[in-house]
């Protein structure tokens, strides 16, 4: 381990022992350490089966992310907010990893905090971490994110016989997806099914019923596996 002391005159004070979370006898722990400002750099130079490993502890207070909504389709906006990064650094948004898949980038503000706006990119139905990584500091945060279905219809108005196109985005990823049509008196057609692809979006065309009502009637759209629901609406003329 390390230890951090503080002076007061002639006198040394023990005030915190940094020692790593996942670390094991032999690691040679504090064996090198390097202080800025309120940081410290502490190496294990047989940390990680004799890989080595340096570890980074602060008195900074810890970044924050959240997003809000906190669960939206492919396609809609959502607003990533943090705060406690470095003032005036580039702020990247990653999906899954703090590395690869890009969502957005912002930069922070004087008190280090940020709101970067993010269209929804098409992702299979279910919850993802979203990490927020400072490009100067190395700083991290991240918040979870969950995706829902979504269901579109083109055209949006016809007569009975007529075809629609029915995409779906936001489901399980190659799962089945059983597509309904529903009047309003609450009565169930089946419209056929369709096999989503690995982003969870798939694309199916049936003709509205002879016995569709004139006005709102609504298409659903069930994954088999998740259970996952979407739907759209359809003037019937």
């Amino acid at each position: 381990a390390a230890y951090v002391y503080v002076r007061s005159g002639t006198a040394w004070t023990e005030q915190a022992k940094l020692s790593a979370s996942d670390g094991a006898p032999g690691d040679h722990s504090g064996y090198s350490v390097a202080l800025s400002g309120d940081t410290a750099l502490v190496g294990a130079y047989s940390a990680a089966n004799q890989t080595g490993a340096a570890y980074v502890y602060s008195t900074r207070p810890v970044p924050t992310l959240s997003v809000n909504p906190s669960s939206a389709p492919p396609g809609a906006s959502v607003a990533f907010t943090g705060s406690t990064f470095a003032a005036g650094e580039t702020v990247n948004l990653y999906l899954t990893s703090p590395v690869g898949n890009l969502l957005g980038t912002g930069t922070a503000d004087s008190a280090g905090s940020f709101v970067i706006t993010v269209q929804v990119k098409s992702a299979p139905y279910g919850p993802y971490p979203v990490f927020a990584v400072g490009q100067t500091s190395g700083d991290q945060a991240n918040t979870t994110f969950s995706i829902t279905p979504r269901l579109a219809v083109s055209p949006k108005t016809g007569a009975p016989g007529a075809s629609v196109t029915c995409q779906g985005y936001g489901f399980g990823a190659s799962e089945l997806v059983n597509v309904y049509w529903r009047t309003p008196t609450g009565s169930y057609l089946f419209h056929g099914n369709a096999t989503s692809d690995t982003r969870g979006s798939f694309r199916l065309t049936f003709t509205i019923p002879a016995s569709a009502p004139v006005g709102a009637n609504l298409v659903f759209g069930k994954g088999q596996t998740t259970s996952a629901v979407g739907k759209a609406q359809v003037t019937v003329q």
